[in-house]
């Protein structure tokens, strides 16, 4: 009897041992993935800083070329107004 409580004391104490080693691996993945998440987490306010920062260029790039559209615009009207006095001023002589 003495033996058999013997025995499983043993197992058990050999069963908690196992337990701790395991309990001590999940702790250091869980650590691990967590130091995963805060680096994905920086990587993600990376990104989205840069997709503001295109958004930005590219409103900024779409003003720009519709500025431009209207000054062509305007030089076109422009160069046709002094073709029509130009044309006038010949007729006229």
């Amino acid at each position: 009897m003495v033996d058999n409580l013997s025995s499983i004391i043993r197992q058990l104490a050999d069963n908690a041992r196992e337990l701790s080693s395991a309990a001590s691996e999940i702790a250091s993945t869980s650590e691990a993935m967590a130091k995963g998440i805060v680096a994905q987490e920086d990587r993600v306010d990376e990104i989205s800083s840069a997709i503001e920062k295109m958004t930005a260029t590219i409103l900024q790039s779409s003003n720009n070329t519709g500025e431009a559209s209207q000054a062509s615009q305007r030089a076109s009207d422009t160069a046709s107004a002094g073709g029509e006095t130009v044309r006038d001023t010949i007729r006229g002589m």
